[in-house]
């Protein structure tokens, strides 16, 4: 019955092809949630502390340059399948950190609270994203991704606005700690599914037996070589650096016309979520501007600005969808070839194609 319905939107050749898409679409719709709870409170700071809002954005620049050869470094440590929910569940101890410094540290202390918490969230949306586009691309190749990387996509945005809605819901009536508690629970969903797909990694055409369970290789400038070797992906590198440019200006005077239209906190909170609500509502209605009509469901949602992973913010676009086709998807080296175009998430899949002969 329900492969029937999903089939009115995309084609679905298998059973273990289905689990795998449901598994896959979970995991995406559970990120999405718990990113979405955080997002609105995120961007209240940016309201809240305008006037060191270019000291935030230079923080989390340099504190990226950091984090993306550690990052990288550490996943080629461990196999997809550890890693993964690890990475995760990194986070989610984050966020009781969090928390317990917000409900046991001094009022005083709340302003460098806020401003250690903007960074990490930004960090956190690149990272958990790139995790899982690059293990979506992984567990599924280059065919599947055309067919099936739309509905995993429209289960990103639900997510997106189950968490928006929320936010926008509950910000008003309970004090910004809790949302962070809240936000644990749909990541730790995610690392379920997370684990459940590396169980069922014969969803693609992976024929090396084991595949799935060898140490991630690769490094941090891996992505950025293959951004440079290749004409299409350094145009997606252009229109990111335009892109985040434009984005940037608008959004230091969205930052600050919210601050001048809401006194209170938790009505700035609940406007941004309510933003976010509309905007991932739209996402699903009208899904860009598809490079090919090839989907049965809402287009491709693989314009060159979701590939990239471009962000009203300029840090990054939780429900991208990386083009199948430059992805190349399947086997091959995973996360640490995906930092440098998302700022390297295409690179990273134009890596892995490369290393199966498809490119």
């Amino acid at each position: 019955m329900l492969k029937t319905i999903i089939n009115k939107f995309v084609v679905i050749k298998n059973d273990d092809e289905l689990k795998g898409l449901l598994i896959a679409t979970s995991y995406g719709f559970f990120i999405m949630f718990s990113y979405y709870i955080l997002r609105a409170v995120r961007d209240e700071i940016s309201s809240a502390d305008r006037g060191n809002l270019q000291l935030l954005w230079t923080a989390v620049f340099f504190v990226m340059l950091i984090a993306v050869p550690a990052y990288a470094w550490l996943a080629s440590k461990f196999s997809r399948g550890v890693f993964v929910p690890l990475a995760n569940r990194f986070f989610i101890a984050c966020l009781l950190t969090f928390w317990l410094c917000l409900v046991f540290l001094p009022l005083e202390a709340r302003p460098w609270i806020d401003r250690v918490f903007y960074v990490w969230t930004s960090v956190f949306a690149l990272f958990v994203v790139t995790v899982f586009w690059g293990f979506m691309s992984d567990c599924f190749d280059n065919n599947q991704g055309k067919r099936l990387f739309s509905f995993i996509a429209v289960g990103s945005s639900l997510g997106g606005m189950a968490g928006s809605a929320t936010t926008a819901g509950l910000a008003e009536n309970l004090p910004a700690f809790t949302l962070l508690l809240l936000a644990c629970v749909p990541l730790e969903f995610a690392s379920w599914c997370a684990r459940g797909l590396h169980r069922r990694f014969n969803t693609g055409s992976v024929a090396t037996p084991g595949e799935a369970d060898k140490v991630i290789s690769g490094n941090a400038w891996s992505g950025m070589k293959a951004v440079f070797a290749s004409r299409y992906l350094m145009g997606i590198a252009a229109f990111i650096a335009l892109m985040t440019f434009v984005s940037t200006i608008l959004y230091f005077q969205q930052a600050s016309l919210v601050a001048d239209a809401f006194a209170n906190r938790g009505e700035r909170t609940v406007f941004y979520a309510k933003v976010d609500l509309v905007v991932n509502t739209l996402t699903i209605i009208f899904p860009g501007l598809p490079d090919r009509p090839y989907h049965q469901m809402v287009g491709s949602w693989s314009d060159a600005g979701h590939c990239a992973g471009g962000d009203g913010d300029g840090v990054s676009d939780p429900w991208f969808v990386p083009d199948p086709d430059c992805a190349g998807g399947g086997a091959g080296d995973l996360q640490s070839r995906t930092l440098w175009i998302n700022q390297a998430c295409a690179g990273n899949f134009m890596d892995r194609a490369g290393s199966r002969g498809e490119v």
